[in-house]
């Protein structure tokens, strides 16, 4: 899996590599002459746009430096290249320096921009160029771009044409976040150095960051190996090598049977969505728990699950006596825990409501120690105490979005999305649970300090029961056996990925949460075979639904 690392984790590889004896320029010469063969690749394989000119950004520092270097190997293969320094000459120290003076001996072009009308100038010629390169600011910005360089990044963001090439990170990006400070160069291709940086793969950072490629820049192999990632990126091939095929000697019973407790009047599609995905997951049975009128409309919708009435959520003393009440709810909560310990997983919240019943339910079935995924109501009910699930025995996987993670963590949305990771690892810390932290670039953290961040699925998504229906299947998954973080992260990867088979097949933004489900087969299937890209997995869904006519969209719908 791709791994991902702070910027303070690159910089101490650097300074430890020059402690092995390779100097400062010979690292800058490695990451320059990389990323000039990436951007002469892409320039091969597509049509010359512009008048064919590459065009470099420098600023001060090593990003300018590594521009230097980009400038002279692309000379060097033949190209016409032209640098705009933004900065002044005197201030290009070090190794940059050294590289500006070298590319200057060979006679290469080099235009001063430093006041308005030196930008006016430069941005008639970067509108007619070929390719674009951003070597202004790179990982050295540690605060809001202000001054100078807003205004050329404000002038750079109004030029459409060319190909755009960030160098090492867009610059204007916060490398950690992912953020624009406030603005940020939107790079076609972010081409990165040595540790792929943790930033450039958070949500608020696509739109900015385009393709991103790491460039090895020959520091020891070892070194790197020996750095904690903060981060790592599911993919495929690492994800089936957790994946157990199905044995033919076997039974419903060897496949786990689920306890879902959810569903309540004017909310019963949660409750029957996560029902639908345990099933389709591969659990072998799946009962649903819940308030008599949920169950009774429940019953027939879904034929392969069963049923538990327990009492009704609502309701206030002063409707009945209040011991007749109160005898209800204890009969309720130890039902409730009955059905729990007779079945292997637990499924708490979509749909369940927030009321006094449902809080007593919820904690009479955390005191069973069986594995357990908490999601939506379940998920406001623990606010203000999540710490109880600490003394759980039991595996507890928590599925927040956005506004429910601020609830948990007592701060805002804007907080929670301002810094993904921290929270989710906060989050997983304090309460003892395995964290799935959804939205774009949806996060899976352990208490033990391990995030993973899945690459899979699309803004069509965003919409009512994609949660309900991945609490289902990470739970599923959990019933035939699977290890708490790989039901974790093999359902939040094959979630995503059936998203992405639905789009290649219909608009994204039509998607809705029940055809997650009626894609599931074919993303199943797709990552059995042995599919990586997305093209691989239309190609099996095509075949699939070729060879089974019940198995396309058509037929699942």
């Amino acid at each position: 899996m791709k791994k991902l690392y702070s910027v303070e984790q690159a910089r101490r590889l650097d300074q430890q590599a020059m402690a092995y004896g390779i100097a400062g320029i010979v690292l800058m010469e490695n990451a320059g002459g990389g990323a000039a063969r990436l951007i002469d690749e892409y320039v091969r394989k597509s049509p010359m746009r512009g008048d064919g000119k590459i065009c470099i950004m420098a600023g001060p520092g090593n990003n300018g430096g590594d521009g230097y270097v980009i400038a002279r190997h692309l000379h060097n293969c033949g190209y016409n290249v032209e640098v705009y320094r933004c900065v002044e000459e005197s201030d290009v120290r070090g190794d940059a320096a050294s590289n500006l003076a070298i590319w200057q001996k060979m006679g290469g072009v080099v235009h001063p921009c430093l006041d308005e009308s030196a930008l006016d100038q430069a941005a008639s010629q970067l509108s007619r160029c070929a390719v674009l390169v951003d070597a202004l600011l790179g990982t050295g910005l540690s605060r809001p771009v202000d001054g100078w360089m807003r205004q050329v990044l404000e002038r750079l963001s109004r030029i459409d044409g060319p190909f755009r090439v960030a160098v090492d990170l867009p610059s204007g990006m916060h490398a950690e976040t992912g953020h624009p400070m406030p603005l940020c160069f939107r790079a076609d291709l972010t081409i990165t150095f040595a540790m792929r940086k943790v930033g450039l793969w958070m949500p608020h950072a696509a739109a900015f960051v385009g393709q991103e490629v790491c460039v090895d820049i020959g520091a020891p192999k070892e070194l790197i190996e020996a750095a904690v990632a903060r981060c790592e990126v599911l993919e495929a091939e690492a994800l089936r090598e957790r994946w157990r095929p199905r044995e033919q000697d076997t039974h419903k019973g060897s496949y786990g049977h689920v306890l879902v407790v959810a569903g309540s009047r004017g909310k019963l599609g949660a409750a029957l969505l996560a029902c639908l995905a345990v099933l389709r997951s591969g659990a072998g049975l799946c009962t649903l728990a819940s308030e008599p009128a949920a169950v009774d409309a429940a019953e027939g919708r879904i034929l392969e699950v069963m049923t538990e009435r327990l009492v009704p959520w609502e309701g206030t003393f002063e409707q009945t006596e209040t011991g007749r009440r109160g005898v209800e709810l204890a009969e309720a909560c130890r039902r409730g825990a009955e059905l729990a310990e007779a079945r292997d997983i637990m499924v708490i919240g979509p749909g369940l409501g927030q009321t006094a019943v449902t809080g007593s339910l919820l904690e009479a079935l955390l005191g069973v120690q069986k594995p357990t995924v908490i999601d939506a109501d379940g998920l406001n009910l623990l606010v203000g105490r999540v710490e109880c699930l600490r003394a759980r025995r039991a595996a507890t996987i928590l599925t927040p979005h956005p506004g429910e993670m601020a609830r948990l963590c007592g701060c805002s949305t804007r907080d929670i999305q301002g810094d993904r990771l921290m929270y989710a690892k906060q989050l997983a810390e304090n309460s003892g649970a395995i964290v799935v932290l959804k939205g774009a670039r949806t996060l899976i953290a352990t208490p033990t300090g391990k995030v993973w961040l899945n690459p899979t699925g699309h803004a069509g998504m965003a919409t009512a029961g994609s949660g309900d229906v991945l609490a289902g299947l990470i739970g599923g998954l959990l019933a035939q056996g699977y290890k708490a973080e790989d039901s974790a992260c093999l359902g939040v990867f094959l979630h995503g990925w059936a998203g992405d088979l639905w789009a290649t097949r219909a608009a994204a933004s039509a998607l809705i949460a029940s055809d997650l489900l009626a894609m599931w087969p074919q993303a199943l299937a797709a990552f059995e075979q042995g599919a990586d890209t997305l093209a691989q997995r239309a190609d099996v869904f095509v075949t699939n639904a070729t060879a089974h006519p019940t198995g396309g969209l058509g037929g699942q719908r």
